[in-house]
């Protein structure tokens, strides 16, 4: 049998996700961030890579999205093993060193990144090496990347938002100072905030759709994104990409609104964060299929402004929203007058579990 499937490891409020793919008896997989450090062990990261090792199986690519601590601190676990549990075949990951190579390229983890480096060369895995060690962006790649029959097209990040990012390490470095990590910039969304009018009540769909500014987080825009392919199937894996460069990739391939990209599955960017689902990049995106990796803790996402534009976004069929965690954020649309309304289910895993999903 035919397996396209990711699955979403409980990451707290990050991501850690396992793209599982080719034929049931002898699959190939993408592991792609890798959560909060509880993640590795509790959360089940290191069970699930000890299995794939047990079936003679292989991880093909490692892909640390960005340096944000909600995605790197499991994959530091996972480096800092002696040995590691699983080697993969290949590596991606935009430290400052392949920053470096970057011809336009003249806080943050960036204290984690460095130690993630450090690990990835002790064990002598080679970062970036498809692309001669440069860092991974929209321009540098170009056409469509084959992984094992896997067809992986790069969306994010784009130069310019990889700038910044380097020029904030090269500080970094140069002072040697301690700084604020990301997740500490990164100030939740305050305009509906889930108190006890919002989770009594309906949230109002129609108001909380409405624009709002679009996400400017340094680390998030050096987000690695791309489309995947396998078996005549599509998945958009976003991490924790800005849309309007997601948005201009996909336009840059041919789709637009009367022309959109199908997509099977939507692991929506920044675990459902206001500033990174907008309508346009929705708009462009024929999908009714959608997957949230997240907690709630923190910045209490995904955001209601978020998830309305999903309710609101026209499908041919009707809408199924993929939850990792049950929480309150989560649940606020667990509601049959919502699901009535707006043509959508919700599904949850069970509980302390892994969302595993069948693309």
């Amino acid at each position: 049998m035919t397996v396209f499937r990711l699955t979403m490891f409980p990451a707290n409020e990050g991501d850690c996700l396992l793209l599982s793919y080719g034929q049931e008896a002898a699959l190939r997989h993408v592991l792609i961030d890798g959560g909060r450090k509880a993640t590795f062990k509790k959360g089940g990261l290191k069970a699930a890579l000890e299995a794939i090792e047990a079936r003679g199986e292989g991880l093909e690519l490692l892909v640390l999205t960005h340096i944000d601590a909600d995605h790197i601190e499991g994959l530091l676990e996972l480096v800092n093993e002696a040995p590691p549990v699983l080697k993969p075949r290949e590596v991606w990951f935009n430290g400052f060193d392949q920053m470096a190579f970057m011809p336009f390229l003249g806080i943050l983890g960036i204290k984690q990144a460095d130690a993630y480096t450090k690990a990835l060369k002790a064990h002598d895995w080679p970062i970036n090496a498809r692309f001669q060690g440069s860092a991974i962006a929209v321009e540098t790649v170009g056409t469509a990347i084959d992984i094992a029959g896997l067809k992986l097209t790069i969306l994010s990040p784009d130069g310019a938002h990889l700038a910044p990012l380097r020029k904030d390490w090269e500080k970094y470095r140069r002072e040697a100072e301690a700084i604020v990590v990301a997740e500490e910039l990164d100030i939740p969304a305050a305009a509906f905030p889930l108190g006890p009018a919002i989770l009594t009540a309906d949230p109002d769909v129609e108001a909380l759709a409405a624009p709002t500014p679009i996400d400017d987080a340094v680390p998030n825009g050096s987000s690695i994104a791309f489309l995947a392919e396998f078996a005549g199937k599509r998945v958009l894996l976003t991490g924790d990409a800005h849309p309007d460069v997601l948005l201009a990739s996909l336009e840059g391939l041919g789709f637009s609104v009367q022309s959109k990209c199908p997509v099977d599955l939507f692991k929506l960017s920044h675990h459902g964060s206001k500033g990174n689902v907008t309508r346009e990049l929705l708009d462009i995106v024929a999908c009714h299929r959608f997957a949230v990796s997240t907690s709630g803790s923190r910045f209490d996402h995904p955001d209601p402004e978020a998830m309305a534009r999903i309710l609101k976004t026209p499908t041919a069929a009707r809408k199924q929203i993929h939850f990792n965690y049950t929480s309150p954020e989560t649940r606020l649309w667990d509601r049959a007058s919502l699901q009535g309304t707006y043509g959508y289910d919700c599904v949850f895993p069970a509980t302390g579990t892994s969302s595993v999903i069948d693309i």
